[in-house]
């Protein structure tokens, strides 16, 4: 899930429709939010007096479209919705932080890291400016931007800014919060990638336990650290433990989705890996073609797919 500004305190009808599709996107009702919000988008254009309503619509209708997989309307939106926060407060006002950061996470799940660098430190400088370095939204920026120093193999770079915001995290909501586990879940990819097998194994083991114990063992963010846990066994030579994992993250995924989203893709192509090192090829060939049935070709190795974003958690601030 992507971004979406604090919820205003007024309760006119344009509210009433916001708030409305943020409940049930947080149930996974993807459908009925959508017409929320085409409502709400309505009534902000045709207010006339304040465009304020109209690019956070046009944020969370991004948001939206980004946790369905339909990432070319998201980025349509997130930029209208940039466009409308530019006019109105300049290229440095603290509302831009959020389609900022929404833009720059969208383009590093498409692996346009260079695009996506670029929006997500314009969204940290602005954080950072408005809230100081140590705020929990800081930390959020620089888990993000990790990924990307991550994605380009610049290990020393992407370790020192989880840290950072691992160590951000862990005093402001705790070594056991949810926030802290999905940190610990994306430094453990990096040290899988660095060739730390035993490390990032004992780090994805601590950070499940964490999320299933503070979201519940159907939240989508389990199904990611499954995906993990389930390539990480099958590497170390523990392929029914992996399966396991690969089942579980498939059905969490497939429930909260759909069977055609590109998180359910990236989970069949890791399945599938995983079944061609147990030379069970012909299970492997049919997973991968369900998977680029959903019209995935590119994104089996993309790692935002396997990282987590401090925005797939249920309190998140929306408007």
């Amino acid at each position: 899930m992507s971004e979406c500004p604090a919820a205003a305190p007024q309760s006119g009808p344009w509210e009433q429709r916001i708030r409305e599709a943020n409940r049930l996107i947080l149930q996974g009702n993807y459908p009925d939010a959508e017409k929320s919000l085409a409502v709400a988008l309505a009534l902000a254009q045709s207010s006339g007096t304040n465009d304020s309503p109209l690019a956070t619509t046009l944020n969370n209708m991004g948001s939206l479209y980004q946790d369905e997989g339909r990432y070319g309307q998201a980025e349509q939106a997130y930029k209208r919705s940039l466009q409308s926060w530019e006019a109105l407060r300049g290229f440095d006002g603290p509302e831009l932080a959020p389609v900022l950061n929404n833009l720059g996470s969208l383009y590093l799940r498409l692996g346009r890291y260079g695009a996506a660098e670029h929006f997500l430190q314009r969204s940290l400088g602005i954080r950072r400016r408005a809230l100081g370095p140590t705020h929990p939204d800081v930390a959020r920026l620089l888990n993000n931007l990790a990924q990307v120093s991550h994605s380009r193999r610049k290990y020393s770079e992407a370790e020192r800014m989880y840290r950072e915001a691992l160590a951000i995290w862990e005093r402001t909501a705790g070594p056991e919060s949810s926030e802290t586990a999905i940190c610990l879940n994306n430094l453990a990819l990096l040290w899988k990638d660095q060739g730390r097998l035993a490390e990032a194994t004992a780090q994805l083991e601590w950070a499940r336990s964490i999320l299933e114990k503070n979201l519940g063992p159907d939240h989508p963010a389990l199904a990611r650290v499954s995906l993990n846990l389930g390539l990480l066994y099958s590497q170390a030579g523990r392929p029914q433990e992996a399966e396991t994992f690969l089942k579980r993250a498939l059905e969490v995924a497939r429930e909260r989705y759909g069977p055609e989203h590109p998180e359910v893709a990236s989970i069949l192509f890791g399945y599938a890996s995983v079944l061609r090192r147990a030379k069970r090829s012909g299970e492997a060939k049919a997973f991968e073609k369900q998977a680029r049935t959903m019209g995935v070709r590119h994104m089996q190795e993309n790692l935002s797919l396997r990282t987590i974003d401090i925005t797939d958690l249920p309190t998140r601030a929306r408007r």
